[in-house]
């Protein structure tokens, strides 16, 4: 009998209903008994039992205290304590009759149960049903409460209408609105930055929450504290709180001012909703995390790369903050912890603090892998303990992670980002499959859903345009929350009470549903149409919607060709804008009907257009590997970049998860295909080849030119790879232009494409003198010997008999991306300054006095180390004539060499016997087999306001200068130049905010060449007087350019850093200098200084702290690394305002490590302990969007220092004292000053090889010119009043110490008895030198007064700044009192 019962299909469940109402009796009994002592008040008679099982709410009658009216509203909102088991288990306790006569009926009742419906339908007994109570999942109101969400995203509804929305839903059983305000709500102090124009004031709030609370809707304020941050973060104010500085969606946890912004948020809600107890925190959508700088250090140094917890860690935050203002429950989305465990939940006592709601907006959320794996399990992890104490039995919850949670589903804006028609069977799918979830998952869920909001988005977020208005949108909400009501109910009989409800007409108006056919298209009416014969709150605004519906369709038919179809057109459209405009002012905001009227209906007007051209037979093709990546992307359609991505993600989806043994045809996608369009792919090795033809075409025809294609590929690189496609990509694009051409197909014949395309190399080769040679690649693990046996083996092939390679890029960067670092990879060597030579015999290396050790450490018994700039230094040129046999070809890679370095060499090494050579397409590119990919994140625009000078004005300046040069265009390849000029700033080398790119400044028009997946729509949109062109069609399109200057008198400005290739171009009308930007960009201007001046302020009184630490870690025996050193400092910057990233990497360096001025630690290297028997430096800098810096200390703390290195660093003091005392005319070239800091060194027979300073950018690179050099003198380093600069002499004892004072300057004009124009330094570093490590004695008293000048002004202008911030500072403070004493 047992066995039978268990295996009854409901039995089980039946009777677990059974007991659970059993229990309910048995807890309400007692609740009962504890009334007669304290009573609850009465319900006020407004509920209602109405026909169809609907509730509906009436006005309270006079009955009751206003006492207890709000006490039984609380039990309406959900507030009401309930009274759990155990309670009821200890009240029986106190009443021995009482237990025994309850029990009893408990177990007579549960008894009778089991006979009747379990063990009588077993015996064959027919069964009889039982009514399930609201809020079970099989029940006919699964939920027991339902909100609706009001989303007031940039079109907030205007009050009169909500005056007559709340009152309908109160009606329809809607219990609570959750209403996210945004930017509409009147935020007050530092956050009105915040408010719309079209916001709310305070008093329409106030009126709001009053019309709600009339209508008995709870009200529950929604702010967002992760995702969807963009209207905080789009101000320049909170600019720096982003994640990925250029998106302005989601905030970093890891910032300091982050939770402070967000607390703001939740202070002023409550403040406006005294009366709300819940409030929902959002916590969503913020899915590039962990990117950000103080995330990256954080995740590295505290979290072991743990996103989930630096997820978890920020929404428990944001959750306490919260409770602590007085809200007792909050809500947050669940996305951000779906697939977190349980262990991860629990540590950061998730499910203390919050109560998760799940979202799902698609049509059927119970699909496979719509929700995580175990997410209802993970959510509702629960187990139950039983115990027998003090002869009481009880049992209770254990290992809980969530009590309850909601659902959440939708009434609308879940269709297309810019979709503005209701689709009721949409909506009401994506609710009937919550029921299913409901049912599917009972045994996790139940009793745990409290309830499910239905939400209505008006935006996908805050840039995107407005969807459906929440005022068309009252046909959904009722449907659905019809269906709510009684999910039993047929589909005609909940369209039934939803006529009802909105007064509808019994029968529909002749023609609503009528086909409309135009131009050989059928248009076929919505369902919707049925709800514009009703009677409802913008019922009529409704209706007009309906038409703009058919409007919209017919805009895609109406051809632009027919000029009398056109115009017709028009003026219907011209109607419905006119008939729209008052109809939507009477229910949102004027600004917001006009973003309604400009995207939706202004946009539907047909342009006057040509026939169109023959339907391509291909529209686009697609490679990807394995995982997603797109390889080869070829459209031959317009698609925006956005639609290009939706299209790869979409095209990827469909054949990625079809079994490779099925057919290689099926339907496009809804982007690039549709109906009539199909996709035909072929899935070889990792790669897969997709062609989207027309459904007319052959299918097998389009499988065999795929084969054709991947077949040619496969000659051509001998068994093509995804490394082909990538490192040949101009080669791979070239073989399938002989393929197709605009979509449709021009060869199948392979030995003809073949032969094409071996025609077309020979001919390349024999233009620059190129012959085959052999190729193979090798891995960066390779040996130095095999891979300089690499290079060698291309010698005969190329007829060199050695190879040239500097170490930089086409642009003539100092720092490189991974990509470019041919040097680092051929020789080990990491330093920014390396000249190569490779014989076949030799290998040398050349670098300046920075990098003299390092380089000896890092270079193999393969190569020579050759010295730079010293006496006895030799160049590669004298090098090669004094080794080399005469008649030796040298060759270069052109890309890489500058034009002028090429020209100087060649003249050179040709008076001697030598010859240079161009060699097209780097020798070591041709075997780096793992070389690292391009970058590719999105730029940064900066504003008028942040920069000082519009892109337009240094356009103007630039034609300006070119007119006095007598040019008629400039080309730039320098990033610095070009981020300058166009107030961009880019991602593509690791510390230097630049973007490869080029760019041609003619008279009238500019040509910007940069990869386009670098530009959003505000990069665009900032960009937009430029022609943007593919980075990779730059040297074409500058070929194409010089070459339609033959004839004419044209000159081209070519500055000294263009590479050969581009400046061979122009070399019969190049006018060479140093680019005219180098000059412009030196000299800021005043934004530029004030922003520098607020960056170096902020950014020094993080050194203080750092600093501050530091002495106390070392002088109390900490355990410290100087590679943890050199990252506590990082980690520290990562808080200050508008902090972006650092400009370099940060140099923390012990003892003899301290010697090499560019060491970095690093976890393969010998780490140093700090302590108080050695020297430590830390050179470090950073990027604000408002400026950059630069500053190097040097501290010995304890009592162990010794007096040659008192002496040493008091002498390097001197060095830099003296120079920052200096006076000197405008216009000087910093190589004249050079000599004037060494002097105190000098008289000690002590010297330094590296510059004394170095000019640092604006939110730019931390190295720019001008500078003050020993080496060369150089056009770019005039010196001239608003320049930024460096002043650091330094000294380096190998294997003993290194010493180096740096900070940064601007200069300014100097007061002098001539009244001539004369410069001097004015610091804009204010940090305090260490002072108990100098010899007062060999100061002279000019050094002691600006010493004492310096630390009196470094200890105001920091304590300033510190009061402006808030928390105990005065550690901080008293610290600095020390440190900045006089000495």
């Amino acid at each position: 009998m047992l066995e039978n019962l268990y295996d009854s299909k409901y039995g089980v469940k039946r009777m677990m209903i059974w007991m659970d109402l059993s229990m309910g009796l048995l807890i309400r009994l007692i609740e009962k008994r504890r009334e007669r002592s304290f009573p609850d008040p009465l319900p006020p008679k407004h509920i209602i039992e109405e026909g169809g099982g609907r509730m509906k709410r009436l006005s309270i009658r006079e009955r009751g205290t206003n006492e207890e009216k709000e006490k039984w509203s609380h039990v309406v909102r959900g507030n009401h304590r309930q009274l759990t088991v155990h309670d009821a288990m200890s009240s029986l306790t106190r009443s021995s009759v009482t237990f025994f006569i309850l029990t009893g009926l408990f177990l007579l009742l549960t008894g009778a149960f089991i006979q009747s419906q379990i063990l009588s339908p077993i015996g064959g007994v027919s069964k009889r049903s039982i009514d399930i109570p609201a809020g079970h999942p099989r029940g006919k109101k699964p939920f027991k409460q339902r909100w609706i969400h009001l989303d007031l995203k940039g079109a907030p509804p205007r009050v009169s209408y909500l005056s007559r929305l709340f009152p309908l839903l109160s009606r329809l059983g809607v219990s609570g609105l959750l209403i996210e305000w945004e930017d509409s709500f009147p935020y007050e102090g530092r956050l009105s930055i915040l408010k719309a124009p079209s916001a709310y004031s305070k008093s329409d709030v106030e009126e709001i929450l009053r019309l709600a609370k009339s209508s008995y809707l709870e009200v529950i304020p929604l702010i967002q504290s992760f995702g969807h941050l963009e209207f905080v973060l789009k101000h320049d104010r909170f600019a720096h709180l982003r994640e990925v500085i250029n998106e302005e969606g989601s905030i970093c946890p890891s910032r300091n001012e982050s939770i402070p912004l967000i607390r703001d948020m939740i202070k002023q809600m409550r403040k406006f909703h005294p009366h709300s107890t819940r409030i929902h925190i959002g916590a969503d959508e913020a899915y590039r995390i962990g990117e950000d700088a103080p995330c990256r250090i954080r995740l590295e140094n505290e979290l072991k790369q743990d996103k989930e917890r630096l997820k978890l860690i920020h929404i428990s935050r944001v959750a306490k903050a919260a409770l602590e203002e007085g809200f007792t429950e909050i809500f947050a989305w669940n996305d951000m912890f779906e697939k977190s465990s349980v262990e991860t939940m629990k540590e950061v006592e998730l499910g203390k603090l919050i109560t998760p709601v799940v979202w799902g907006y698609k049509e059927d959320v119970t699909k496979e892998d719509y929700f995580p794996q175990g997410l209802f399990n993970r959510l509702s992890h629960v187990r139950y303990q039983f115990s027998l104490r003090s002869s009481v039995f009880s049992f209770r919850k254990s290992d809980t992670v969530f009590d309850k949670l909601w659902f959440a589903s939708a009434y609308k804006g879940a269709i297309e980002q810019s979709n503005i028609f209701i689709n009721v069977d949409r909506y009401l799918a994506n609710h009937r499959s919550y029921v299913k979830l409901f049912r599917d998952f009972e045994k996790d869920l139940y009793p745990k859903v409290e309830g499910i909001i239905l939400t209505g988005w008006s935006r996908y977020s805050h840039r995107q345009p407005l969807c459906e208005l929440l005022a068309t949108s009252l046909p959904s909400i009722v449907l659905n929350l019809i269906y709510l009501d009684d999910v039993t109910a047929t589909g005609k009989h909940i369209t039934t009470r939803t006529k009802e409800f909105l007064a509808c007409p019994s029968t529909a108006s002749p023609g609503l549903y009528e086909a409309k056919e135009y131009n050989q298209s059928i248009y076929d009416p919505p369902k919707e149409q049925l709800f514009t014969q009703c009677v409802f709150p913008s019922s009529d605004l409704f209706t007009a919607i309906q038409e703009l519906h058919f409007i919209n369709w017919k805009s895609k038919k109406v051809p632009g060709y027919v000029e009398n179809e056109r115009v017709k057109f028009n003026d219907r459209v011209h109607e419905m804008e006119s008939k729209l405009r008052p109809l939507l002012s009477a229910v949102i905001f004027d600004d917001a009907v006009h973003e309604f009227i400009m995207t939706h209906v202004r946009s539907l007007i047909v342009a006057k257009s040509t026939p169109p051209p023959p339907e391509r037979m291909i529209k686009g093709i697609l490679v990807f590997n394995n995982h997603g990546k797109p390889r080869l992307l070829k459209f031959y359609h317009h698609y925006t970049e956005e639609e290009q991505q939706q299209i790869v993600r979409e095209t990827f989806q469909l054949v990625s998860k079809r079994d490779d043994n099925v057919c290689n045809f099926l339907e496009g996608g809804s982007m690039i295909g549709g109906n009539d369009y199909r996709l035909i792919y072929r899935h070889y090795a990792t790669l897969y080849f997709i062609f989207c033809v027309d459904s007319s075409e052959s299918e097998l025809g389009i499988l065999d030119l795929i084969q054709v294609f991947v077949e040619t590929l496969d000659r051509c690189f001998e068994n093509v790879c995804e490394l082909d496609l990538i490192f040949h990509y101009d080669k791979v694009h070239h073989i399938l232009g002989e393929l197709v051409m605009g979509g449709m197909v021009l060869e199948t014949n392979m030995n003809e494409i073949l032969q094409r395309i071996q025609e077309q190399e020979k001919l390349e080769k024999a233009e620059a003198g190129i012959s085959a040679a052999p190729a193979r690649a090798v891995s960066a693990m390779a040996s130095p010997i095999e891979k300089l046996t690499n290079l060698r083996s291309y010698f005969d092939g190329e007829k060199i008999d050695a190879y040239l390679l500097p170490s930089t890029d086409a642009h003539q960067s100092e720092y490189l991306a991974e990509f470019d670092f041919r040097v680092k990879f051929l020789s080990g060597f990491s330093g920014s300054n390396a000249y190569v030579l490779v014989t076949r015999d030799k290998a040398l290396l050349w670098t300046d006095g920075r990098y003299f050790v390092q380089a000896a450490a890092q270079l193999s018994a393969d190569w020579t180390m050759m010295k730079q700039a010293l006496p006895d230094s030799i160049s590669p040129e004298e090098w090669i004539n004094a080794n080399i046999p005469k008649g030796a070809v040298i060759g270069f890679d052109p890309d890489i060499v500058t034009y002028g370095d090429a020209k100087s060499m060649s003249s050179s090494l040709k008076s001697v016997g030598y010859t240079m050579k161009a060699v097209h397409g780097n020798l070591v590119d041709r075997f780096w087999k793992e070389r690292p990919a391009l970058p590719n994140k999105k730029l940064i625009c900066l504003s008028k306001e942040e920069t000082g000078t519009a892109v337009g004005v240094k356009l103007d300046r630039v034609r300006a200068e070119l007119k006095k040069k007598q040019c008629t265009a400039l080309v730039l390849l320098s990033l610095d130049d070009i981020m300058w000029t166009l107030n961009i700033r880019g991602f593509d080398i690791q510390y230097n905010p630049l973007a490869y790119s080029y760019l041609l400044i003619t008279e009238n028009d500019a040509h910007l060449f940069i990869d386009s997946a670098k530009l959003d729509d505000v990069a665009r949109s900032h960009l937009s007087n430029l022609t943007i062109h593919e980075y990779t069609e730059a040297k074409p399109f500058l070929q194409k350019y010089a070459q339609s200057l033959e004839g004419t008198t044209a000159t081209v400005f070519v500055p000294g850093s263009t590479n050969f290739a581009i400046g061979e171009m122009f070399e019969k009308r190049m006018y060479q200098k140093e680019s005219p930007i180098q000059g412009m960009k030196a000299r800021k201007n005043d934004v530029e200084l004030g922003g520098i001046r607020k960056a170096s302020i902020r950014d020094a009184v993080a050194l203080s702290k750092y600093l501050l630490w530091l002495e106390k870690q070392i002088e109390g025996g900490a355990d410290l690394t100087e590679d943890a050193a050199g990252k506590k400092i990082d980690e520290i910057r990562t808080h200050e305002e508008k902090f972006v990233d650092l400009s370099f990497g940060t140099i923390s360096a012990v003892g003899a490590h301290a010697a090499l001025p560019h060491y970095h630690p690093s976890n393969g290297s010998e780490l140093v302990k700090c302590n108080t028997s050695n020297v430590f430096l830390v050179d470090s800098g950073a990027h604000y969007r408002d400026g950059t810096t630069d500053v190097t200390r040097t501290v010995w703390y304890g009592t162990q220092v010794p007096a040659e290195f008192r002496r040493d660093n008091t002498l390097v003091l001197m060095a830099h004292i003296d120079m920052a005392t200096t006076v000197f005319p405008v216009g000087i070239n910093g190589i004249r000053l050079d000599a004037i800091s060494r002097q105190a060194l000098w008289k000690y027979g002590l010297d330094y090889n590296h510059g004394l300073g170095h000019g640092v950018g604006h939110f730019l690179n931390v190295h720019e010119a001008p500078g003050i050099s020993h080496r060369r003198f150089m056009d770019s380093n005039l010196l001239y009043e608003g320049v930024v600069i460096t002043i650091e002499p330094g000294l380096y004892i190998e294997t003993k110490w290194g010493i180096r004072i740096e900070n940064v300057y601007e200069l300014v004009c100097a007061s002098v008895p001539s009244g001539a124009s004369f410069l001097t330094f004015r610091p804009l570093t204010w940090l305090p030198i260490q002072r108990d490590i100098i010899d007062v004695s060999l100061l002279e008293e000019r050094h002691k007064t600006w010493l004492n000048d310096y630390h009196s002004k470094t200890l105001s202008i920091q304590k300033e700044e510190i009061g402006k911030r808030s928390g105990d500072h005065s550690a901080l403070i008293q610290w600095l009192e020390k440190a900045c004493a006089p000495i």
